[in-house]
């Protein structure tokens, strides 16, 4: 049978680990963010280049994949 606590134990973090890891998941955070916010002014860029009729719809609601491929769409056709 094995003890599952023993390796509870083994897996834990230390708390240096752990403080490390959290810096590591904060910056993530940051740089997602920082990511997001370049895309979405890039696309608003994007925006202002096309005709009216292109823009009109408020999609803010969905995904930048979905904005972009709706964008796309609308172009195309």
């Amino acid at each position: 049978m094995i003890n599952i606590s023993s390796q509870i134990r083994d897996v834990s973090l230390s708390p240096q680990t752990s403080s490390d890891h959290l810096f590591e998941l904060e910056s993530q955070i940051s740089q997602n963010e920082k990511q997001f916010r370049q895309i979405n002014s890039i696309y608003n860029q994007f925006l202002t280049l096309l005709p009216y009729e292109y823009t009109s719809s408020n999609d803010t609601h969905i995904s930048f994949e979905d904005r972009f491929a709706n964008l796309f769409e609308q172009f195309s056709t």
